[in-house]
């Protein structure tokens, strides 16, 4: 049971509970907390900011089933009985992924039964400066606040506590992630609601209400880390400039297109381009903060949509469906938008073509709503409600609305529309309308250009009057081309003028002549994006380290299917029922791994009889595609010569660095092979390490923290590389270890195949096929100290014998407590739990079953894959 003292706040429940609070008084109760442990746990009443029973109702369905049919009373006695042990999320301010990913000897001590992640905080966590949540951070609220800092263990007084009974209350802030000021201050109606019953705080608006209304809790929109400008001068054309917020530049990349730019959820760079006239393409620059001053679009490590069967004309601006994978294009020369899988590359038909009343320039997309918004030049705004739908019929419902700017007297005002932005927490629309784009068409074409802000967007239809309009010769707009909304701050590229100007609080003050409050020159800026992301936030699919971590399914490729079937990839659900299968057999023949970046886009080796291998690149298979096959119109191939690529086998993404480690298994060129992952086609590695020591790769598994690599290998033998990607292994590996039994008497491996590094346990996990022939001698070993083992190693379990079923182990995946096996010869994917816990020599039944002809691999889809942005 949970100890209720550390949960409870006397304060916060008494103010949240006035007839509780009249009991107090009247003697009823010595004290709320005496009423929540009588009565209030069971009457779903929250006994602080820490727990809140309807976000656990809210998030966990099966327990709001459970409690409404009266198997439990609350949602806090299902918490306290069963869900801290299922590893459930209780409140926006302790989120129990966060916890046990942030600090892996917790995790490995909950895997092991010795506590739970909220017992191991309530206990012991908040003294030791631990953070609950990304909301609280321990280190800046003290270092914030000295006065706190000084107070710290008196009465057992520690950070949490002090801000949740009094630091709230009092405009401090508990993270950098959450400013009391900052979002008060773009709230109003907050600030005017704090003190009322229910909120007595703005942070506790922003838990409760303020994350699912979409509200900024700081002002990391509104200070991007770094704005992309797309240049379109006689000079500058195809040139794009790293600028700071306050938009000095401050490096450059010659990516050679030089229309609308966006970035996805990992950092890549997708710009349009008309360099060409009458021949359009979209370039993806891999990775595009990290490369360096000067650095130019290269076949390796970027890529590019283009050519004629796309049937891009003149693409201007567009927008990225991120959950959904989809690249909405508006082609102004053909008068359309063109639909790319975002995987896509090469010459490719679109996914969808949508047909409009005139020709496009841009598009705002809200992933929230399935809600799409056109700005077209001839003034009018396109709108279609459920654009993307389930993605096999996009746009086929057309235009749901237009929306026509006029005045007060019903007269059209906008001519020319360019750039569109959309906020969600304020449903607007600020859009630029350039007017006369040349001199040609007014000797204005300079002065003319405006900014509307047109309010109840979702719903707007017809003649509307913007809530604001900027124009006059102070604002400095002449051609405002693009412009995007940071906040309440807009930036603008205005091309007529050669200038990157500023607009502050765009929804708040007068219509009219409105200077700008910044103004940097830019030569001819085409179109901006900001990058508002803030590291990678979620691990990679192999390195997952706590079984907090919600899998929504696990993926299997068979080699081959059974006669007859065309299930060469399958999508399993947690209890290992399938739910779709994939045919990929119209593009690429037998397939061997699959994995997953954080996008959600699958990345699978293939090969023919062991030739002629590649990587298949399938746009949001993780969670977003139910069965079908390869579509080029999404989908891609790294194959050719050029790669390397002979008879490709394991292989892992490295998100942070846009790479994909393969291993070539072929005898006369066994090499480990780091592609970008954005290259396609027929393209070299951006590096090959070919020093393994005259050994043949089979999985490989690289863990970012460290920059350490480990390669299974076929005679039996672990790689360790250190300092990989640094080196690129050019030395060799850094040690070599060979699993013997646990009396570390006799060498246990044969022919390792699967390897997981577990960063928390710093523990290794290994399949061993043995000979492939026998479909009985198959082994799993579990390796502790592996960040240092080195020569004859003993396992701490050595698992396998008739019980196991293990025969060809071919490759596994771990879920933070279990492993999960690909079991060819015995036509099985086997789930082994709490495989840390193994010791010894042990001849176990798998805990789980299901039957899969022939599976090659196995990888988990956890629920962060193909997140959008927040």
């Amino acid at each position: 049971m949970l100890d209720i003292n550390p949960f409870f706040s006397e304060s916060y429940y008494l103010s949240h509970n006035q007839d509780v609070l009249a009991a107090v008084n009247s003697g009823a109760f010595s004290s709320g907390l005496q009423h929540f442990n009588s009565f209030g746990k069971f009457e779903s009443r929250d006994p602080s900011l820490l727990f809140s029973n309807s976000f656990y109702l809210q998030q966990n369905s099966d327990v709001a089933a459970q409690v409404n049919a009266g198997v439990f009373r609350s949602g806090f006695e299902h918490y306290e009985l069963s869900g801290q042990f299922e590893k459930r999320n209780i409140s926006q301010v302790f989120d129990t992924r966060y916890y046990l990913e942030q600090n892996l000897d917790v995790a490995a001590a909950v895997e092991r039964g010795q506590t739970t992640a909220i017992a191991h905080y309530l206990n012991s966590g908040q003294f030791e400066g631990r953070n609950p949540s990304r909301l609280y951070d321990n280190s800046f609220y003290l270092s914030q606040n000295p006065d706190v800092a000084a107070a710290i263990g008196t009465d057992s007084l520690t950070g949490i506590k002090h801000y949740l009974n009094s630091g709230e209350f009092e405009n401090r802030s508990p993270s950098a992630e959450y400013s009391n000021s900052f979002y008060l201050q773009q709230n109003p109606d907050v600030a005017a609601a704090v003190g009322r019953p229910g909120i007595e705080s703005a942070f506790e608006h922003y838990v409760k209400y303020g994350v699912a209304e979409r509200r900024f809790g700081n002002d990391v929109l509104l200070n991007p880390s770094a704005i992309y400008v797309s240049n379109n001068g006689t000079g500058n054309i195809g040139d794009v400039d790293r600028t700071s917020p306050d938009l000095v530049v401050q490096k450059r990349f010659v990516a050679g297109n030089n229309e609308g730019v966006q970035l996805d959820v990992l950092g890549n760079l997708y710009q349009a381009g008309d360099v060409t006239p009458g021949a359009g393409t979209i370039r993806i620059i891999s990775e595009i903060g990290d490369r360096l001053n000067g650095d130019v679009f290269s076949s390796i490590r970027d890529r590019q949509i283009g050519g004629s069967q796309t049937g891009l004309v003149n693409p201007k601006g567009f927008a990225i469906a991120q959950t959904a994978g989809f690249l909405i294009v508006t082609d102004n020369g053909a008068g359309n938008l063109k639909v790319f899988g975002t995987a896509a590359g090469g010459d490719v038909f679109p996914v969808a073509i949508t047909n409009l009343t005139a020709n496009p320039w841009d598009a705002a997309y809200d992933e929230e709503s399935d809600r799409l918004y056109v700005a077209l030049v001839n003034g009018t705004i396109s709108v279609f409600d459920n654009y993307i739908g389930d993605g096999t019929s996009i746009g086929a419902g057309g235009i749901s609305r237009t929306i026509t700017p006029v005045n007060a007297e019903g007269t059209k005002v906008s001519t020319n529309l360019h750039g569109i932005v959309y906020s969600p927490a304020r449903n607007k629309l600020i859009v630029t309308d350039v007017g006369a784009a040349t001199m040609a068409q007014s000797p204005n074409f300079n002065t003319d250009g405006r900014i509307y802000v047109i309010d109840n967007a979702s719903n707007a239809n017809g003649n509307v009057i913007p809530s604001r309009t900027i124009e006059g010769s102070a604002t400095q707009l002449g051609n405002p081309v693009d412009l995007i909304l940071n906040g309440t701050d807009v930036r603008v590229a205005e091309k007529a003028r050669d200038q990157l100007l500023t607009f502050r609080n765009i929804f708040d003050g007068p219509s009219g002549n409105i200077a700008p409050d910044i103004s940097i020159a830019e030569i001819k800026p085409e179109a901006l994006v900001a990058d508002v992301s803030d590291g990678m936030r979620n691990r990679g699919v192999t390195d997952i380290e706590t079984t907090a971590t919600i899998i929504d399914a696990i993926f299997t490729t068979s080699n081959p299917p059974a006669a007859g079937s065309t299930d060469f990839v399958a999508k399993l659900s947690s209890s290992l029922q399938t739910e779709a299968t994939f045919n990929t057999s119209n593009a690429v023949p037998s397939l061997e791994n699959i994995t997953f970046d954080l996008t959600g886009d699958a990345f699978i080796t293939f090969d023919s009889n062991d030739t002629n291998g590649g990587i298949l690149v399938m746009n949001r298979l993780a969670d977003g595609r139910n069965g079908g096959g390869v579509n080029p119109s999404r989908d891609r191939t790294i194959t050719g010569a050029n790669t390397g690529i002979v008879s490709p086998k394991g292989l892992d993404v490295a998100d942070g660095l846009g790479l994909v480690f393969v291993t070539e298994n072929n005898a006369a060129t066994p090499a480990i092979l780091a592609f970008s992952t954005q290259a396609q086609g027929d393209v070299a590695p951006v590096f090959r390490t070919s020093n393994l020591g005259g050994k043949r790769p089979w999985d490989v598994d690289y863990e970012p923290n460290s920059d350490r690599l480990f390669v299974a290998a076929t005679d039996g033998t672990v790689l360790v590389y250190d300092q990989y990607v640094a080196t690129q292994g050019a030395s060799g590996p850094t040690r070599v270890i060979t699993p013997f039994d646990p009396t570390r008497t006799n060498k246990v491996s044969v022919n390792l195949h699967g390897v997981i590094y577990v960063e928390s346990s710093d523990t290794l996990l290994l399949s061993d096929v043995g000979s492939a022939a026998s479909p009985t001698d198959g082994q799993l070993f579990v390796i502790n100290n592996a960040s240092t083992a080195n020569g004859n190693f003993a396992v701490q379990a050595q698992i396998g014998g008739a019980n196991t079923r293990l025969g060809n182990p071919v490759d596994i995946t771990f879920d933070g407590g279990n492993l999960y096996v690909a079991e060819k010869s015995n036509d099985a994917i086997l789930r082994f739990d709490n495989i840390l816990r193994q010791s010894g020599v042990l001849n176990i039944a798998a805990n789980q079953t299901a039957n899969r002809n022939k599976p090659e691999s196995v990888a988990l889809a956890p629920d962060y894959l193909s997140a959008r942005p927040t």
